[in-house]
């Protein structure tokens, strides 16, 4: 399953980024990278927007077209 299929409160895990390296270094700079625990705090009504907070408390928001490139599970 991917990040933008998930729900308001999930709890995942990342098992994979996909994309490109661009994107890869993004997201690793916020600390996301494989086993990465985090939570969906909310969805903007329009789903283009997705906030998490992963395990150190951090809130980041990506757009659901970033969320699509990010492998999670429960």
């Amino acid at each position: 399953m991917t990040l933008e299929q998930s729900k308001i409160g999930d709890k995942l895990s990342i098992i994979k980024l996909n994309g490109d390296d661009s994107f890869r270094q993004r997201v690793y700079s916020f600390g996301l990278i494989e086993s990465t625990k985090l939570e969906i705090i909310n969805i903007s009504l329009a789903k283009q927007t997705i906030q998490i907070q992963n395990e150190d408390g951090t809130l980041i928001a990506l757009r659901f077209s970033e969320a699509k490139n990010i492998e999670v599970t429960k």
